[in-house]
C-alpha cells in the first residue's frame, strides 16, 4: 500500500519580509532526526535571502565570495539532525572524498586532544564561558575538515549555521573576527534554533549544539539516536512549529 500524502502550505513570515508560499507533500511514513534537516535547511536559504534583500535595499551587500574561507576556521554550531545529516551523506559514504574528510576530522581532533581543547569542547553546552572557548578554538587555527581550496566542499549540505553566517563589513576584518568589528547579516528566524528545539522536544533533553569538528565522534557514539523514528506527519508539524518560532 502506498503511503497516504498530506499536502500543506507552508508560509513563513519574518521581519524582513514573507517567504513565497511553498506547497509541501509530507508522506505518512516514520521519519528519523536526520530527516528534518534537508526542509529546514531550504527554509534557511529563504529566510537568509529575505535578509540579504532586505540590506541591499539599504545599500549594503555581502562581501562573503567564493574562495574566501576565513569564517571556516571558528567554533561551528550544528543540531543534532544536521550532525546526523551531514555524518551520512559525507562521511559514511564510499569514495575517496569521505576518505579524505575523514582524515581531516582525525587530524583536527588530535590537535585538539593534544592541546587540551577536546575535553572542553565535549562538555561545552555546559560551559558557561563560550566565547572564551570560541575565542581558544580561533587561535588553533584549525581549518574546517570540509574547507577545501579555501572553499567549502559540502556547500549543498552546510550547517544552518553556515548559510546564515554572512558579512556586511569589509572582509579584512574576518580576519580578526572575535575582536574587530564585523558586521553581519542579521537573520530573524535561526532555522539552527529550530532543529535544536525540534530534536530536543522529540528526544525530552534539553536543545543540543554540537561543534561541527565532532561530527563525527558524536555521531559514532550516538548512534542508537539516528535509529529513532517518529511518525512522519505529527514530525513534520513539530518541526515546522519551531521554524515558524525561529
Amino acid at each position: 500500500m502506498e503511503p497516504e500524502i498530506r499536502t500543506i502550505t507552508v508560509r513563513i513570515e519574518t521581519p524582513d519580509g514573507t517567504l513565497p508560499p511553498a506547497r509541501v507533500a509530507i508522506p505518512d511514513v516514520p521519519l528519523g532526526l536526520a530527516d528534518a534537516a534537508p526542509p529546514l535547511y531550504e527554509l534557511c536559504n529563504g529566510v537568509v535571502a529575505l535578509a540579504a534583500q532586505k540590506a541591499s535595499r539599504a545599500g549594503e551587500r555581502t562581501s562573503c565570495a567564493s574562495g574566501c574561507g576565513m569564517c571556516c576556521r571558528q567554533l561551528v554550531p550544528v543540531s543534532i539532525p544536521e550532525a546526523f545529516f551531514i555524518w551520512r551523506e559525507a562521511l559514511l559514504a564510499e569514495g575517496e572524498s569521505a576518505a579524505a574528510f575523514n582524515r581531516q576530522f582525525a587530524s583536527a581532533q588530535d590537535s585538539l586532544v593534544n592541546n587540551g581543547l577536546w575535553k572542553v569542547l565535549e562538555s561545552i553546552g555546559e560551559e558557561t564561558n563560550q566565547a572564551q572557548i570560541a575565542a581558544r578554538y580561533w587561535d588553533q587555527a584549525i581549518l574546517c575538515p570540509f574547507l577545501v581550496n579555501e572553499s567549502c566542499a559540502i556547500h549543498a549540505i552546510r550547517p544552518c549555521a553556515c548559510r546564515e553566517y554572512n558579512v556586511l563589513s569589509d572582509p579584512a576584518s574576518c580576519s580578526r573576527p572575535l575582536s574587530a568589528n564585523v558586521k553581519r547579516l542579521v537573520i530573524h528566524r535561526r532555522m539552527t534554533t529550530a532543529l535544536a528545539r525540534t530534536a530536543a522536544c522529540l528526544l525530552s533533553q534539553p536543545p543540543t549544539l554540537i561543534p561541527l569538528v565532532m561530527i563525527p565522534s558524536w555521531c559514532e557514539s550516538h548512534r542508537s539516536l539516528d535509529d529513532l523514528h517518529w511518525d512522519g506527519m505529527e514530525f513534520f508539524d513539530l518541526m515546522l512549529s519551531f521554524a515558524l518560532k525561529g
